[in-house]
């Protein structure tokens, strides 16, 4: 652009979120992506008609756990766990298989920062911004119907970015079974998985 404009704090946040990562495809893209892959979505609690079952009570601790999380290198192991925890509603359950924000600013920002444009290079800003995402997508599970019908099947990613010292597997789909109707499903559980270089897998986000 070649006149200068002047914008407001909430437009210039708007432009700065947008700007995460390199790598973070656009909520446009994600959408395609879903449609191009027939990605289900788990109904929600709010057009289940003539249903009696409702959501059990969700734990929700704020999503800023600092302990270390669990240690886990199988793919598989690390999906099963999610949905459970899902299933339970239990956010501490969650939280543990998410990175946290000292892993996020010492580990995997050094390596993000560099394909970042100079004026949204702040750690801490990039990081509140996957923290909000991630309680949201947590909430927006936790007040779905019908997890709880859900078999784990598999894991599968579209590509993978290698950085130094770990690699991130993109745009997770996990294929599970609905225990119900004995249809199999496409969904959508979390977001980028990072895998150290030691084996150890560790969600980056949530999304809604």
């Amino acid at each position: 652009m070649n006149k200068k404009r002047f914008f407001s704090i909430p437009f210039l946040l708007f432009m700065l979120a947008s700007c995460v990562q390199e790598h973070e495809s656009s909520p446009s893209e994600e959408l395609a992506n879903m449609a191009s892959k027939n990605v289900s979505k788990v109904e929600s609690s709010d057009s289940v008609q003539n249903s009696h079952e409702m959501p059990p009570p969700r734990l929700i601790p704020a999503f800023d756990s600092e302990k270390d999380s669990r240690d886990i290198s199988d793919m598989d192991e690390l999906s099963r766990e999610f949905l459970m925890g899902i299933i339970s509603r239990d956010g501490e359950r969650i939280k543990n298989l998410v990175v946290t924000r000292e892993f996020y600013l010492s580990f995997l920002w050094p390596e993000f920062e560099k394909g970042i444009h100079e004026s949204s290079r702040n750690g801490e800003f990039h990081w509140e911004m996957l923290r909000m995402k991630s309680m949201g997508g947590m909430l927006d599970k936790f007040d779905t119907y019908g997890w709880e019908h859900l078999e784990y099947q598999g894991t599968f990613f579209d590509g993978i970015d290698h950085y130094r010292g770990f690699k991130l597997h993109n745009k997770p789909l996990v294929e599970v079974k609905d225990k119900t109707t004995g249809k199999t499903l496409m969904i959508e559980l979390f977001g980028s998985v990072v895998e150290l270089d030691n084996g150890t897998l560790k969600i980056l986000s949530i999304p809604g």
